[in-house]
């Protein structure tokens, strides 16, 4: 049985070498296990530091370093080993996820794979943890739910009391046996049921992706375990500043506030999503009232009110932008430039180049052919972009017409429907034409896209989930991508393929539903 060990890190260098240091000097129950190390673009040359201790310690033939040059966030981190072991010909049986500050404290491995050995149900199994004091910390929960998130933010004992076996953490002495989810400090997944649900979502940054994991998994009809025995240290929130029952209140962050958005959103729906945080909003009122009777500190975050209103109720309620907490500018700005552009406010063709410049290095790109279509479809679609920058609507007017009108005539025409507001790079070819529906959030640039291509949302209940197509893409005919997915940098999508799931950089995939095919990763076309 192999074990591919999976550790996401971000400026958090040497405790990651621990983390990688407790795996080595393990045997494991003499299982092979392999450590593949991501580092999510650190600061402080965090990835020149990992690969010279690899090297210095000889580690090469057990450690796979991954340079990444965005920050991926946890889940979409992990995602990138996840895709890699799918492409290699004999995939591992089990994947570890070990936060990068987090240690083995024993062979938590070797007993984690036994407790899924001994339970073919099981899809998961997390260990138990310990803090640098030596104190235990819960890693066993219930899934959480709209009565126990009410409950939780009145932080009334009376309330909490009533709820529960549903709100609070299992205790750290709970045995082994079947829960709802565990810590994803260390948890044990079998790979072939990880594959099957997709991995983790992408939209995740941080929190909630695991919980998001196991509830999938859990749906698909697996079990999830805790394995008390599996010992792990864990330095909490030594990468994020996030401690839970931190004494000293704390301002939550952003990406913190749209993980449970999403997470909720997802398994109750939008409607519900909101109503149950209106309810959380009025039962914290009412929980700080008690405090302030009863001359109590507030137990909230700092800034909950307003943060529960600007990054959960007013996006869920379609009243205001994804917004989030900028401290340097001190202020809130949107949460990135493109979440302007799904809804058509700013002009996105490439900044770093004129507009006539941008329609000369399309027409060059389409082999300088005035009469194709590709070309007159991105024409329009820049000229869209264009005309968003005149910021009074009046003068903008008689503009937003004319695209209107071309914009239809290139769906008429060429059969390329390619809104404004999807954000296009440079040296894009659409190459052929007819039966394009090019409705990404972003394609990047040299990309290429053939005739009959669909890119488009998987499900009317997810209106916003749509592809982003890395850099160098080559999309053949026919092809479906469709969901909030990733599709690598230098990807080769084959003909007639249907993409559900994020594409790693690099790899060629085919077939209905998409599947990685055995061959050597495609070089950039720069």
């Amino acid at each position: 049985m192999s074990v591919a060990v999976i550790i996401v890190n971000y400026a958090t260098a040497e405790l990651t070498l621990e983390a990688v240091e407790s795996v080595i000097s393990r045997d494991h129950g003499g299982r092979h296990v392999e450590i593949h190390v991501v580092d999510n673009a650190s600061p402080e040359n965090d990835a020149v530091v990992l690969a010279k201790a690899i090297e210095a310690r000889g580690w090469q033939d057990h450690v796979t370093l991954y340079p990444e040059t965005e920050n991926h966030g946890f889940g979409r981190g992990c995602n990138v080993v996840l895709h890699h072991l799918t492409e290699q010909e004999t995939a591992p049986e089990f994947v570890l996820l070990l936060n990068p500050d987090a240690q083995l404290q024993n062979e938590a491995i070797d007993l984690l794979a036994q407790d899924l050995e001994a339970h073919p149900e099981a899809a998961a199994t997390g260990s138990g943890i310990s803090l640098p004091s030596g104190g235990p910390v819960s890693a066993a929960f219930h899934f959480p739910t709209p009565r126990s998130e009410v409950a939780k933010a009145m932080h009334f004992g009376p309330a909490l009391r009533l709820l529960r076996t549903r709100i609070e953490a299992l205790p750290p002495e709970t045995p082994a046996g079947e829960v709802d989810w565990v810590a994803g400090a260390a948890v044990l997944f079998r790979f072939a049921p990880l594959k099957a649900v997709g991995f983790f979502d992408p939209v995740f940054f941080l929190y909630y992706e695991e919980v998001d994991l196991m509830r999938r998994l859990t749906v698909a009809g697996h079990k999830v375990r805790y394995c008390p025995q599996a010992r792990v240290l864990h330095h909490e929130g030594a990468a994020t500043g996030v401690r839970s029952g931190a004494a000293e209140r704390r301002r939550r962050p952003s990406y913190l506030y749209r993980s449970w958005r999403h997470y909720f959103s997802k398994s109750l729906g939008r409607r519900r999503t909101l109503a149950m945080a209106l309810a959380m909003l009025g039962s914290a009122g009412v929980g700080r009232i008690i405090g302030v009777l009863r001359r109590k500190p507030s137990p909230l975050p700092l800034s909950f009110f307003r943060d529960q209103m600007q990054m959960v109720i007013g996006p869920l309620s379609g009243l205001r932008r994804d917004l989030v907490y900028d401290a340097e500018m001190a202020r809130f700005v949107p949460r990135r430039v493109f979440t302007e552009a799904e809804r058509g406010y700013i002009n996105t063709n490439p900044s770093e180049i004129g507009f006539l410049a941008l329609v000369a290095e399309d027409f060059r790109t389409h082999e300088s052919d005035f009469f194709s279509q590709g070309f007159w479809a991105l024409f329009w679609h820049r000229f869209g972009n264009l005309r968003m920058s005149v910021r009074h609507k009046l003068v903008r007017a008689p503009l937003t017409l004319i695209y209107r009108i071309t914009y239809k005539l290139s769906q008429w025409m060429g059969g390329i429907d390619l809104p404004f507001a999807v954000i296009v790079g440079r040296r894009v070819k659409l190459e052929h034409f007819g039966g394009m529906i090019l409705v990404a959030e972003r394609i990047g640039d040299d990309v290429i896209i053939r005739q009959n291509t669909t890119i488009g949302i998987a499900s009317v209940a997810d209106l916003q989930g749509r592809p982003s197509i890395g850099n160098g893409v080559d999309i053949g005919a026919g092809a479906v991508i469709i969901g909030r997915i990733h599709v690598g940098e230098n990807a080769v999508i084959g003909a007639n393929a249907v993409v559900c799931r994020d594409v790693a950089k690099g790899s060629t995939v085919g077939g209905v539903p998409a599947r990685p095919l055995r061959v050597k990763p495609r070089k950039s076309r720069k």
